[in-house]
């Protein structure tokens, strides 16, 4: 089935979503999508001059230290070992918590790899493994348990419970944990659609408000493996900080490990104000238009992370007023297919599998761009493709919630 014409108002992002995902350059495929307002009253989301959300200026870089990716000087840069220094805040902070741990304390010589060497994703880091700013450095997108469990306490790593509302029921988190709230404050509440991308003035004040600098590193984990924590990351991803892994197995791992929790009740005192400060980069998260485009793209595949009943139109849809079926051209990856089963139910599934699974669907295509029902599960794909080695990949912030609906972008059941 031929993907058909588009009005240009679907062009412009799909009805209610705040589509700034694309806003400012030219972005993957080519595609430009229209720039909107930010919902919260705040500039539209160029960011390409690698200007700040706060309106600070900044040289547009690349993750890696070039020019011209959009993401400003002092972000979150190429991960590990290439991050920026922070602010003047974050480095007074840390160096209070130097001036509290006792000689030889996690800043002296530790065994482990160097500042700039990253370790595979089993392989245990020292514990004070820092890149060449003296940040906390990460193995990978993806931490065990046990490394996670050995820098608990470190200055430097925050950790953030990412579970949706029905993976919440265990009354217990990670130890210090800090709630990152997909359904309420990092969504926008502009938006009908659900798990909506907040704008950049939202997400800065949300992060900071949980205490997260520049400088930090983050641990994201979710109460049924591997499931919305990939979606809390990916976030972190597209505002610039890519200082971020996901804990393989979340809070079942961490629980079966024998691992302490603490009951999830709210905090005491809310930590203190962190520094962060939203880059948004473009490509990450793309819209309507630019999936359109990759159907029609020899080079590219869009994968679809819903059950194969669903992609085939055999089961309902579980919002109301949606279409049955799927993209033309899209082929289907369940997200549950990238995970283990077993002992090691939730936890993801080996890079050489994740390799030969990916190969398998998208053969040379290397372009890839992931849907799902509302931009959850899309993400456990877009990880999958990154731990099998995949580095064009974009994930479709509305998904079916958006696509599905009456109008007319193509759905098919068949094919």
């Amino acid at each position: 089935m031929a993907v058909v014409a588009v009005p240009p108002a679907w062009l412009a992002g799909g009805p209610g979503r705040s589509d700034w995902r694309e806003r400012g350059s030219s972005t993957f495929l080519g595609v430009r999508e229209r720039p909107h307002a930010d919902t919260n009253g705040g500039r539209e989301m160029g960011a390409s001059d690698g200007t700040a959300v706060d309106g600070r200026p900044g040289r547009s870089r690349t993750a890696g230290g070039g020019e011209g990716s959009g993401v400003a000087a002092g972000a979150v840069g190429a991960w590990p070992g290439r991050a920026g220094h922070g602010s003047a805040v974050g480095g007074a902070r840390r160096a209070a918590d130097a001036a509290d741990r006792p000689a030889g304390g996690l800043d002296g010589p530790e065994e482990g790899h160097g500042a700039d060497e990253a370790c595979g994703p089993e392989e245990a880091c020292g514990p004070a493994a820092r890149d060449g700013c003296g940040v906390l450095a990460l193995p990978g997108p993806l931490v065990t348990v046990a490394w996670l469990a050995e820098r608990l306490r470190t200055p430097g790593l925050v950790v953030l419970d990412a579970s949706l509302p029905a993976h919440r029921g265990a009354g217990a988190r990670v130890p210090g944990a800090r709630r990152f709230d997909l359904d309420g404050p990092f969504s926008d509440p502009g938006s009908p659609l659900p798990h909506t991308m907040p704008g950049p003035e939202r997400f800065t004040r949300e992060l900071r408000a949980l205490g997260v600098d520049d400088a930090d590193t983050v641990v994201v984990y979710d109460g049924a493996g591997v499931y919305s924590s990939p979606r809390a990351r990916w976030m972190l991803r597209a505002v610039g900080f890519d200082r971020a892994a996901v804990l393989d197995g979340g809070l079942p791992a961490w629980t079966r490990a024998g691992q302490p929790v603490e009951p999830d009740l709210p905090a005491a005192a809310p930590p203190p104000p962190g520094d962060f400060t939203a880059r948004p980069r473009a490509g990450l998260l793309v819209g309507s238009a630019t999936v359109l485009a990759a159907l029609a793209d020899p080079d590219s595949a869009v994968f679809d992370a819903r059950t194969r009943e669903r992609f085939a139109g055999t089961a309902a849809e579980p919002r109301p007023g949606l279409r049955a079926g799927h993209m033309p051209g899209a082929v289907n990856l369940p997200f549950d297919a990238t995970r283990r089963g077993g002992r090691d139910a939730g936890r993801m599934r080996p890079a050489g599998e994740l390799r030969a699974l990916f190969a398998e669907s998208a053969g040379q295509r290397q372009r890839l761009v992931m849907s799902c029902g509302s931009g959850v599960t899309a993400c456990v794909l877009a990880l999958a493709a990154e731990l099998a080695g995949y580095s064009q990949v974009s994930v479709y912030d509305g998904s079916w919630s958006e696509w599905g609906l009456p109008s007319h972008l193509p759905v098919t059941d068949t094919g």
